[in-house]
Parts: structure tokens; sequence; C-alpha cells
């Protein structure tokens, strides 16, 4: 019988993303009804309005309906024009062309779309409904001006040169983005994404892009890409992946010349881990006795390589989970002192679940411990009570009536990272205030401080009902059994 162990890699990578800025590479000149020697001498031309060269490796124009699909090569010069010619390079005989292409323009028009080599679109045109400048019968060009489009003045327009100027017959782009002058004075905007993020499947998270700015208070056109293949174009929004993994969100912010781009990397995990119980002051012997119990809350088997387990700051030395430690879906790892060597105090400590990168991802404060006593998770919050390693915790309500319930929090996540940096943890409820250590007894009808998409641990059930459920299990098992054996003898009788 195969047995099929679906494995969630949980790794967490701190990059730095530079801010990119972008020249605007614009489409600036197409010649989509030929020449008046061929229709068939098609050009279009592009035009850098930035103060940089731009590398078109990887670069892509295509028409939407994939004729023509040009995969550019070469570099457009600052302020500089590049012209592609169709079929070969007599279409404009007196200039060189900076590329060849292939593919016949619609006379009826086209939805064209410049993409960079990350495959962001710099410029969209869809023109589908007819071209909005040009002249099949004279063979004037269609120009683009800081508005629209005009009709060239001249036939056969203005290849690799500054489009004509007077023209009267300017119509308006169709592309929903502000529009700025494309004038020298114009200054890049600065896009914002936010903080990169650890959080789990089907948790909702809030992107904010409005604090990205503009020095010339130019109005801010915004595109999100999710880095799962949606694109979003709205200033903020929350979102849901489905899936894990390191997702890559990139924000593109366009001030009518200049295309920014800001990331934020986003760790989904499928592993739902938490501390979820601990022994820090047994009766026995310290050394021998304590332990800390780990909860795999998810539906599928954790990896937790390379994760750590310590006590304070400066407590004892961190436990390194080994390559390949892997936690069952529902189920628990019990870590006794003697393997972890982390020594818990009885006066006050911390227990503390970290990342491979060393990032605090659950912290549990506690003081005075009463001797024999864990330190159990419940839908409350942490509280004293009966051990039960390797098992669900039992319910506070069986603490004796005489004993004071005293409830721990989690204290408020570390977050180490300044923007597209490092990473925030998005586990923290945000109505719960700071816990700065010690105990705190919950105000009536504040919500605990609790591990945020991660469902709690039910410690409610009744031992009687569990013990029931395991002997139906059982005898289900034992049933099952005896007809196999019964199939298998009556399938071996001689006929």
């Amino acid at each position: 019988m195969k047995k099929f162990f679906f494995l969630t890699t949980i790794s967490v990578v701190f990059i730095f993303v530079p801010r990119i800025v972008f020249g605007t590479v614009l489409i600036n000149e197409i010649t989509w009804m030929g020449t008046e020697i061929s229709a068939n001498d098609e050009w279009i031309e592009l035009y850098n309005d930035s103060d940089q060269p731009v590398d078109l490796g990887g670069w892509i124009l295509e028409a939407a309906d994939s004729v023509p699909i040009i995969n550019l090569t070469g570099t457009i010069s600052a302020k500089g024009y590049f012209l592609l010619e169709r079929t070969d390079d007599t279409t404009v005989p007196t200039i060189t062309a900076d590329q060849i292409y292939t593919g016949a323009l619609g006379n009826t028009g086209e939805h064209l779309k410049l993409k960079d080599n990350t495959n962001n679109v710099v410029d969209d045109l869809d023109l589908t409904g007819g071209w909005p400048a040009g002249d099949n019968t004279t063979k004037q060009t269609m120009e683009r001006t800081t508005t629209g489009w005009q009709t060239s003045l001249n036939p056969g327009g203005t290849p690799k040169a500054a489009n004509s100027t007077g023209a009267t017959t300017e119509i308006q782009s169709t592309t929903e983005k502000p529009s700025a002058p494309l004038t020298g004075s114009n200054h890049p905007p600065i896009a914002e994404a936010g903080d990169n993020i650890i959080a789990f499947v089907g948790q909702e998270i809030k992107f904010d892009g409005t604090k990205s700015t503009d020095p010339d208070s130019n109005e801010l056109a915004y595109s999100w890409n999710m880095g799962d293949g949606k694109l979003i174009e709205k200033p903020a929004l929350t979102y849901i992946y489905n899936y894990p993994g390191t997702y890559t969100v990139s924000l593109m912010v366009y001030d009518g010349q200049y295309y920014v781009i800001d990331t934020a990397i986003i760790k989904i995990q499928a592993g739902q881990i938490i501390i979820n119980e601990f022994l820090p002051n047994p009766s026995g012997k310290d050394e021998e006795e304590e332990w800390i119990e780990i909860y795999n809350d998810s539906d599928a088997t954790a990896d937790i390589s390379g994760w750590q387990l310590d006590d304070a700051a400066s407590g004892s030395k961190p436990f390194t989970f080994p390559k390949n430690t892997l936690i069952a879906p529902k189920s628990y790892i019990v870590l006794s002192r003697q393997i972890t060597g982390i020594a818990l105090n009885n006066d006050k400590d911390s227990v503390r679940l970290l990342l491979p990168e060393g990032v605090v991802f659950q912290e549990i404060n506690y003081e005075n411990p009463p001797q024999g006593k864990s330190s159990a998770k419940t839908e409350e919050g942490f509280v004293w009570s009966e051990p039960t390693p390797g098992t669900p915790n039992i319910s506070a309500v069986v603490i004796a009536e005489n004993e004071k319930i005293i409830y721990q929090n989690p204290i408020k996540s570390e977050i180490t990272k300044e923007s597209s940096q490092n990473y925030a943890i998005n586990y923290q409820n945000a109505n719960q205030p700071e816990i700065k250590g010690g105990y705190n007894s919950p105000e009536p009808g504040t919500p605990t401080n609790e591990l945020a998409a991660v469902k709690n641990l039910s410690t409610s059930q009744n031992p009687l009902y569990l013990i029931l459920i395991i002997a139906l299990i059982i005898s289900i098992g034992l049933i099952i059994g005896l007809l196999l054996v019964k199939f298998r003898k009556k399938k071996s009788l001689p006929i």
C-alpha cells in the first residue's frame, strides 16, 4: 500500500529588492497603413523619455491576437528612438532599422501591449475600435502627443525623429492613465508596497499603496501584481492566497511619465505551527522532566527543519530542529530538556518559537509556575493545567475550584523590517494591547492575543467522549479485519 506524504517546506528568504525606476518607454508612432511604395511597409517606433538608456532585452511588443509578437533586443538610448521595420530593412530606405519583425497590423485597429523584462505592461493601447489617427489614403502616420494621438503632417511620418508639431487632428488617448507633460522637469514618483509579510493559506492580507508619493503632486495610477498571476488596479486592497509559497508582490505607480515599482515578499505557510504546552517546574528533577510541546494545527504534514526553540533572549542556547523534522497533521512533537538543552527557570522566563532566520514567531512569558503544572493553550489563553504531553490539553474547567486560573498571552511579535527589506509577522490581533510580559487576566470582552488564522485547539472535550470515539474506531478496525480474513479464506477454497 503506497503512502503519499504532502510536504510543505517552510523557508523564509530575507532579501532586499531595490525600487526600480523605468523611464517612460512608449509606443510613439505607428505606420499601420504602410507607405506609398507598399501597404506591407509597416513600421513602429518606440521612444525613451527618460535620461537613461534602457536595455530592451526580454521586452515584448505584442498584439492581443498574437500578430505580431515582437521579442525586442538591443538598447534604446536616453531621449532616443527605436525603429521596428516589418519583414526587411527597406521599409524606411534612408534609415537603418533597429530591429526587423514579421506580422501585419490590421487596418481596422489593434490592441498592442509593450511589456518589460519582468512582464509588467508599460504601455497598453487598446485600439480595437479603430486607429484614432493616421490616413490610409495619404499614408500619413499615427503620432503620439502628450495628451493623445494625431495624424502626422507629412506622408511617411517622422521615423527616428521628433513627431510633427502643429497638427490640428489631435485625438485623446484611450489609455486610462493620468497624463502629465513629457518634460524633463517631471520627477519619478516613490512607490511604497509596504512590509514583507508572513501569513497562512486562507488568511486575509491587507495591501496598501497609498503611502506612495509623487514629488510633483501628480495624480498616480496603481497596479498590483500579486505574484500569482492576478493583477489588481487599486490603491489598496485585501487578498487571500489559497496555496503555500513565497510570492513577490509588486506595486507599480505611474505619474503620466514614469513607472516606478516597489516589491514586498509574502510568505504563505500551510502549516499552522504553535507552541501548545510546556512544563517549566516539574514535580521531579527539572533536567529530566521539563519539556516543550509543538502542535501542527493544519491538515497537511509540516516540515519545520531549521526552526528554533529557546527561552528568553539571553537564556539557553537555541535548539534547532534538524533536517527533515516533520509534524503530521493535527499532531504533536514533545521535546524534552535532555534533547533541546533548554532550561526553563522556576521564577520567570519565556518560551519562544523562531523561524530559521531567527525571527521570533511566537513567545509565551510566564512567572512563578506552580510545581507540577504545565502552561497549556486553551481557547481563552494559556493557563496552568494538568500536563498532557502529546495529547489534547485539558480544559481549564477541571482545575480545582480553589485554584486561581492565571491567563498568559503571547507578547507582541518581533518586527525587524523597514519597507521591502525584512519581514513583519502578521499574526497579531490588531485590537489586542501589547503585552510586556508576566501574567495578564483579560478584561471581559477583550479578544485574546492569538495567532491569526490558526484555529484554536479545543480543550473542552469530554475525556469519556474521546474514549468512546477511540473504542468505536478500534471496533470498526476489528470488524474490517475479520471480514478481510474471512474473504481471503473463502477465496482460497478449491473449486
